[in-house]
């Protein structure tokens, strides 16, 4: 990119295609000259990218009480990685939900709620594919004007900044799921929990047996604290025992002990075999189905009471220690206020694209704001992105491709948003970890 201004408006965007046609072929052979070397980078990011979109996913579950949620983050992660990695500018860029996106998105949300035009949030995921498709709109601008000629003005001290925020974002998450384990589970606050399902339905649902444990609902408030505690205890001993374990795996290769090939692959692949491991580890303690019915039907959204159902009756919310992520098949999501069920108007969140006529005109408008907010985050954070996985101390051959890739997320975006999923982008620090 030389010069200051482009000679005709997408001159950059062609320059780049052009630039990645030519080296194309050799991005293919020589990932297959690599051969099982680049396996352990390949697991190592995978590992570094599914672990956050867990966190995130389960932040977005709550914050958008289950609209969104853990199989949206990894759907969306997976799909625009794929399409990334196969006609992306910088293959080496790694894209996923970021934490600002989940916090913009709770804004949204909370906003939708409010909102009598939006059905008070029934109308959330349809308003949210307006704010992706203006946003993807306003990103096209970006490339096709120019703006990515001033991603060399970023320095290295803004990008280092800026991935230092993005870890304090990291940090505060993790601290937050760790104190999460020791109060009750957000998923019944929502209705969205299968048993706090299974107990609307049940016209005794006081006084439910299980047959697993055989103890009836509900459990002495006694009972149910000591469970808690032990889920918060156990949660916090397996976080902190992977992150010990793998950062003792990653430095093998420096052991005095063991024979050099299986240091070498510890080394590798200890991190992934100490998700598997730890993950094994947490099956070791099981409490029996907990029935808490002392606070349902208060509706206070977060606070681990349930919302009312089955005629106004009590539910008993079941809970199971330790607590695990619970998922909805992929094909089967619903996108609304789940306490209905889990859907909004019986709807599943890939068919947003098919309601989002159902928006109010002056709704339509107002979503240019919020656009406008996320087109300049991900201009910057997508750029940043890039840049930081294209150091000079990586020695990399490739020409950058800044304009064609901040296109690619110009169609990324609004493809999220009519398939109801969050929207993705370059995010850090997987980028520059994927590079090195």
């Amino acid at each position: 990119m030389g010069g200051r201004w482009q000679r005709y408006p997408g001159a950059d965007i062609v320059a780049d295609v052009q630039g990645r046609i030519r080296v194309y072929a050799d991005d293919w052979r020589d990932g297959w000259r690599a051969g099982s070397r680049i396996l352990a980078p390949s697991m190592y990011v995978f590992l570094a990218s599914l672990l956050p979109a867990l966190a995130f996913g389960l932040q977005l579950d709550h914050d958008t009480r289950g609209t969104l949620g853990v199989v949206h983050v990894l759907a969306a992660t997976a799909m625009t990685g794929l399409l990334q990695a196969l006609i992306g500018g910088q293959p080496l860029l790694i894209v996923g939900v970021a934490e600002p996106i989940v916090i913009i998105y709770a804004r949204m949300y909370e906003f939708a709620s409010s909102q009598p035009g939006l059905q008070r949030g029934q109308l959330f995921l349809p308003w949210a594919a307006w704010v992706s498709c203006w946003t993807g709109l306003l990103l096209v601008l970006l490339a096709a004007g120019g703006a990515c000629r001033c991603v060399s003005a970023f320095t290295r001290f803004s990008g280092e900044l800026f991935g230092a925020l993005i870890g304090v974002l990291f940090l505060q998450q993790a601290v937050k799921g760790i104190i999460s384990n020791f109060r009750p589970d957000p998923n019944s606050s929502y209705g969205n929990h299968p048993a706090a399902t299974a107990a609307a339905s049940s016209p005794e649902s006081t006084t439910t047996t299980t047959a697993a444990s055989g103890t009836s609902a509900p459990e002495s408030p006694d009972i149910i604290s000591l469970w808690r505690l032990i889920n918060g205890l156990w949660g916090l001993l397996l976080a902190l025992g992977l992150l010990r374990s793998s950062l003792l795996v990653v430095r093998a290769r420096s052991w005095r002990f063991l024979r050099k090939p299986l240091r070498g692959f510890l080394a590798d692949y200890g991190p992934a075999c100490m998700v598997l491991v730890w993950t094994g580890v947490s099956y070791a303690i099981s409490s029996p189905y907990l029935y808490d019915s002392g606070s349902a039907g208060s509706n206070s959204g977060g606070d681990g009471s349930s919302n009312s159902g089955g005629g106004g009756g009590a539910v008993a919310v079941q809970e199971r220690v330790p607590r695990r992520v619970v998922t909805p098949d992929v094909w089967n999501t619903g996108g609304g206020n789940s306490s209905s069920g889990g859907s909004s108007g019986g709807s599943s969140s890939w068919s947003v694209a098919s309601r989002m006529g159902e928006v109010p005109g002056g709704y339509v408008a107002a979503a240019l704001l919020p656009a406008l907010v996320i087109a300049v985050l991900f201009y910057f954070d997508h750029s940043i992105s890039s840049r930081m996985a294209q150091q000079p101390e990586y020695n990399l051959t490739r020409p950058p491709a800044y304009a064609w890739d901040l296109l690619l997320l110009a169609a990324l975006t609004p493809l999220c948003g009519l398939l109801g999923l969050p929207p993705v982008n370059g995010v850090l620090p997987q980028a520059p970890m994927h590079t090195r």
